[in-house]
């Protein structure tokens, strides 16, 4: 379970704007993200404002098994994803 929402949020949104912005790309990755682990829309709205503030430095959060599916939920699009179920099943 993670216990501040907005920090794990704005750790991920850090990654992303790494270039210097977040793409629309990338707001759907953090809204997906968000949806996953069932956090409020405010939570991610808070967490792209401090990521965007420059006031947050990453920080190590939650469970390794956490931070994997968080990861590939983020890296994954949904066509590389059908793809890796396909090769998986044999399809």
């Amino acid at each position: 379970m993670i216990s501040d929402p907005v920090t794990f949020l704005a750790n991920i949104a850090l990654v992303a704007r790494a270039d210097g912005m977040l793409s629309a790309s990338e707001l759907g990755q953090l809204e997906a993200i968000r949806k996953e682990f069932g956090f409020k829309k405010g939570d991610l709205s808070a967490a792209v404002r401090l990521a965007e503030s420059g006031n947050i430095h990453s920080r190590p959060w939650g469970l390794l098994r956490t931070k994997l599916r968080t990861w590939s939920l983020f890296f994954a699009s949904p066509t590389q994803t059908a793809t890796s179920i396909a090769q998986k099943s044999n399809l």
